[in-house]
Parts: structure tokens; C-alpha cells; sequence
């Protein structure tokens, strides 16, 4: 028989146990016996969970960055922004132009960088008439010699943060201030046309 790794993500309510504590224990001490019975509880009575099963190893919170190329339920992807501190820290845009803010669970790595190719969330038409980005949008930019394809990932008044795309965990973003905002193209030949010759 083949095996095949899955991920299996487990959401429980929170578990709640009682525990007999010595005088003068420290808060550090009651943990470890809370954990102890925590333990013994899950092996006589597991509760409810809800559950997500994907293919392959998924992504942890500190290996999401904006940028990352990712599959979601067998699409391709890409991260645009990560607030740790939401219920739903991480944003993605699908195939479409699907916008979700999720959990990390059930976002796998991409190992092959011909699929950053297949990554597009171009802005709406009104949008370019106005020349205006939001979140999310894919562009390209001009870097030394190359065309460098990036997702809008920070909008403010006075500059725009663009992260590379990449199916590596490793960001690499460019500020741009308002008087370069030109150099952020819709297309590969537009951005292009700004290189050095």
C-alpha cells in the first residue's frame, strides 16, 4: 500500500480541567498539572472538533508573508497581507479575484515557480482610469534589469509596499513613494519600458 502524507487541522473548543494544587505552587507549576490532566481528559473523552484534511504539509503562521505563492482547496494563490492579530490573520487572492481572509490552515507551500506565472489579481478597470492600486492587486515593477512581478500589500497616503512574488517563505517588498507610483505597471512590457538600457 502507497502512503501519502495528509494534514489533518483539529479545531477544539477550549477544554477546561480542574486540578488539585499544593499551597505556594507557582502559576508555571498549576500549568503543568493542567496540562497533565488535560492529557488524561482527551484519552478517556475527546471533544467535538471540526476538522480540514489537505494533501501535503500546510503553512504555519510565521511561514505565511506577503507574497507567497500558495494553493487553497486546489487553487493557486497568493498571500497579500498577514495581521497576526485577527481571528483570520492571513488574506489571500484566488483565481478570479477572490478575496479571503482566512486561517492558515489548509495553505500549502507551491515548490514550483513556473505556477508565480499563474498568479493574477489585476485591478479593476475604474481603477486604472483613476491610477489607483488597492490591496491585493498584482503588478509588475521595474528592478535593475528585470520586470519584477509583485502583489500590492500596504496602501497609505504617501507610499505603497509591493512584495515580490515568490513561493519562497522569505519576504522582499519595495516602498514606493507617491512620485514612483508610475513605475508600478498592469503588464510585463509596460515595466519593462522603464528599464535601464
Amino acid at each position: 500500500m502507497k502512503m501519502t502524507k495528509k494534514t489533518v487541522s483539529l479545531e477544539m473548543k477550549p477544554l477546561q480541567v480542574v486540578v488539585s494544587v499544593p499551597e505556594g505552587a507557582t502559576d508555571k507549576d498549576i500549568l503543568e498539572l493542567a496540562k497533565e490532566e488535560a492529557v488524561t481528559q482527551l484519552k478517556t473523552k475527546f471533544p467535538a472538533v471540526t476538522y480540514l484534511i489537505t494533501a501535503g504539509t500546510t503553512l504555519s503562521l510565521e511561514e505565511c508573508v506577503p507574497g507567497r505563492v500558495i494553493r487553497y482547496k486546489e487553487e493557486i494563490g497568493c498571500i497579500f497581507e498577514v495581521k497576526a492579530n485577527r481571528k483570520f490573520p492571513v488574506s489571500i487572492f484566488l483565481s478570479g479575484g477572490r478575496k479571503l481572509n482566512i486561517k492558515p490552515v489548509g495553505l500549502e507551500a507551491v515548490n514550483n515557480e513556473s505556477l508565480i506565472g499563474s498568479v493574477n489579481n489585476e485591478r479593476l478597470e475604474y481603477m486604472k482610469e483613476a491610477n489607483e492600486w488597492t490591496i491585493g492587486d498584482t503588478a509588475y515593477i521595474p528592478v535593475g534589469d528585470k520586470a519584477k512581478r509583485v502583489v500590492i500589500s500596504k496602501v497609505t497616503k504617501s507610499q505603497i509596499n509591493a512584495s515580490e512574488l515568490s513561493i519562497e517563505g522569505q519576504r522582499k517588498y519595495f516602498t514606493l513613494k507617491a512620485n514612483q507610483y508610475r513605475l508600478l505597471c498592469d503588464t510585463e512590457n509596460e515595466a519593462k519600458s522603464f528599464l535601464r538600457k
